[in-house]
């Protein structure tokens, strides 16, 4: 552990991921019975607490993170949970998540771990190359690869985020040197307040 973070040699982020959803469960549990499942507490007050303290438990670090697809349905799951709760739903009422996001007014959490991980691509194309950080970031790893799969890698995520989004790399690390305006362009298209 670092910094609340869990790290490990091979760089998984199962570990990390499970430590995030655990936390962010605590918080959702410590919330839940005097708080978010109260009809007196309007949905706009159970709303600015997912985002101010729940999402931020949840998303810590998670600009550095590479998702597996088991991965991606844990924290949507764990958002998900907090969402339902609060406007008094349950999976039992077969409601599309799309729905129970636009009632609350928010955008998805994955949607808005990807903007992070666009932002910090920004500042990384906007550092200076003697800068550790970039060199290790354009270094690359030299080792030989299992058989099977390759492993996914944030590069490689981060540049299917730049494609869905509608830019290529190159693009990208151009755009990315205007700081303002590549906080527009790595912005969500589906903007809420």
């Amino acid at each position: 552990r670092y910094l609340g973070s869990v790290i490990n040699e091979q760089g998984e982020m199962e570990a990390e991921i499970i430590n995030r959803v655990t936390n962010a469960t605590k918080v959702y549990y410590a919330l839940n019975k005097v708080f978010i499942k109260k009809r007196e507490v309007s949905l706009e007050t159970k709303i600015k607490i997912f985002k101010t303290v729940y999402e931020p438990v949840l998303l810590y670090s998670g600009e550095t993170w590479t998702l597996s697809t088991s991965n991606r349905s844990k924290i949507q799951a764990c958002e998900m949970r907090y969402l339902r709760a609060a406007i008094g739903v349950t999976r039992r009422d077969r409601i599309r998540n799309e729905q129970i996001r636009d009632k609350c007014n928010v955008i998805s959490t994955l949607t808005k771990l990807e903007t992070k991980q666009l932002l910090w691509f920004g500042h990384m194309a906007r550092m200076s190359e003697q800068r550790k950080v970039k060199q290790i970031w354009k270094m690359g790893v030299d080792k030989k690869r299992k058989r099977g799969r390759p492993a996914r890698t944030w590069n490689g995520e981060v540049g299917k985020t730049l494609t869905a989004r509608g830019m290529n790399w190159r693009e990208a690390e151009q755009l990315a040197v205007n700081r303002d305006a590549w906080r527009g362009r790595s912005a969500p298209y589906t903007s809420t307040p």
